[in-house]
């Protein structure tokens, strides 16, 4: 329920804009990305076939150039979920993110996402970026930053196709949990 509540409260953050309160709030746009990819963990079941033993860490991954510093470091330190350490790793390349179950993919890497989705169909593996049309394109969920806001929209299918299930807590808060081929973007 704690975390929950974080997550409410980041996402009120993230859309009260530039000011909250008469305070500036000096939070970047990677930080409230961060804080999005540390609460995803909480509200995704991966298939047991996803981990080696049933204390395997789950292992948040940064593929390509790593936009979120030190930020998502600092969130998963000494952190649990359903009884899992969290771990952060970055990958140079896609081979080398066999481990990750959730694995941002940086937008530069735009031009490779229809390889790199080839390459990921069926693993159990969470797939989050903020390169335009992600979602529509076959990534799970997109995080799109609208006047600065950060916002999520979802690709149940693709999650399905890999045996992930995302909770409808964080559908609902979603703008489009689209079910389909359509509806994105």
């Amino acid at each position: 329920m704690r975390r929950w509540l974080q997550f409410i409260f980041l996402l009120c953050l993230a859309s009260a804009g530039p000011r909250a309160h008469g305070a500036e709030i000096r939070t970047s746009e990677y930080e409230l990305k961060a804080a999005f990819l540390f609460n995803f963990t909480q509200f995704v079941d991966w298939p047991t076939n996803a981990f080696e033993t049933d204390s395997s860490p789950i292992i948040i991954g940064v593929l390509g150039p790593d936009p979120f510093g030190d930020t998502l470091d600092r969130l998963a330190a000494g952190e649990e979920v359903r009884g899992r350490k969290l771990k952060i790793e970055r990958y140079a390349r896609l081979a080398d993110s066999k481990a990750a179950h959730l694995l941002f993919i940086s937008r530069v890497l735009n031009t490779q996402w229809p390889d790199i989705e080839r390459e990921l169909a069926g693993r159990p593996i969470l797939t989050v970026s903020d390169m335009d049309r992600f979602a529509a394109r076959g990534g799970m969920i997109h995080l799109v930053t609208e006047r600065n806001l950060v916002r999520m929209r979802v690709n149940t299918d693709a999650a399905k196709r890999c045996q992930i299930v995302i909770s409808s807590k964080l559908l609902r808060l979603a703008d489009n949990a689209a079910r389909g081929a359509g509806g994105f973007e």
